[in-house]
């Protein structure tokens, strides 16, 4: 497991145990983590708006991972990405962008000056 968002893809991949079928024997997630507070507080998370609640709520789910320990995250991914000069517009992925596979999520964006 490397570093990632605290977004509702990862909240619910990582801490919403979903029981063992044919194309998963172990359950998903494999480490068979399964504790209700956090389910809760991850479906609490999903009919959430106002971005003040969105962060308490997040905020509540790292508390309780953070004690419980179900991940533990060793290291963090580095990007980099080389750019001509005089093009605009290249930047680093946040916030909803993080899960995004490649370095030109916004290109639509990029100008040649």
């Amino acid at each position: 497991m490397s570093s990632r968002a605290a977004t509702l893809d990862f909240e619910n991949a990582m801490f919403r145990y979903r029981p063992p079928r044919p194309a998963e024997p172990l359950g998903t997630p494999r480490n068979g983590y399964n504790n209700p507070r956090v389910i809760a507080s991850v479906d609490r998370l999903q009919i959430t708006v106002s971005t003040g609640e969105r962060a308490e709520r997040q905020r509540q789910i790292v508390q309780l991972v953070l004690h419980e320990l179900p991940i533990l995250p060793m290291y963090l991914d580095a990007e980099t990405m080389a750019i001509r000069k005089g093009i605009t517009g290249p930047q680093g992925r946040t916030g909803r962008h993080v899960q995004y596979s490649l370095a030109t999520w916004n290109v639509n964006d990029w100008r040649m000056g």
